[in-house]
């Protein structure tokens, strides 16, 4: 490959860290909690995204590391998208560009 690298920057490894406010990300748990419950979605499937809620919670308390608790967020969204959740979805994705 050849160009210009003057004024780049090059990222590599793993130590890239980004740090999230622990206080938004609780609210962030508490509105995608309200969102949920206004969700047409089974009762099974309610509780399902409930318990992954709580394990978001729980990583967020624990001070779990960044990407932990990013890919709890990411499994969250994913389990409301496939349970046809997608306005609770929109807004756990708004709160992680928010949040990362």
């Amino acid at each position: 490959m050849n160009g210009n690298v003057s004024s780049s920057q090059i990222v590599s490894g793993n130590n890239n860290t980004v740090n999230y406010n622990e206080a938004l990300a609780l609210n962030a748990i508490q509105e995608i909690e309200k969102s949920l419950k206004k969700e047409l979605v089974s009762g099974e499937d309610l509780e399902c995204a409930m318990e992954l809620l709580e394990d978001v919670s729980q990583k967020i308390k624990q001070k779990k590391k960044t990407n932990l608790v990013k890919a709890a967020f990411s499994g969250l969204k994913d389990f409301a998208v496939s349970v046809g959740a997608n306005v609770t979805a929109t807004l756990i994705l708004a709160k992680m560009q928010g949040l990362f």
